[in-house]
């Protein structure tokens, strides 16, 4: 998993994401889940730019920022996320 997410793929970044932000066999760590988001949602990946718009509506590990909150959550269903 760690690999894939080194060498680029999304959805490795993404399974990282859920394993910082939850604690899951690695310390808690909103900075580095909000890394990974960051670079899963440069491809694309609608559940990375979704996540990262519910970090800035829910303010958890991150200010809260509507605005902010808003254009992800927007950048997320242009991609076709129904949650978004």
């Amino acid at each position: 998993m760690a690999a894939a997410a080194a060498q680029g793929h999304a959805a490795g970044q993404f399974n990282l994401v859920i394993m910082y932000y939850a604690g899951s066999g690695v310390p808690r760590d909103f900075d580095k889940a909000l890394m990974w988001l960051e670079k899963a949602a440069k491809q694309g990946h609608s559940p990375a730019l979704y996540s990262i718009g519910d970090m800035y509506a829910t303010g958890e590990g991150v200010g809260r920022d509507d605005k902010k909150a808003f254009r992800w959550f927007q950048k997320a269903a242009d991609q076709g996320s129904a949650r978004a």
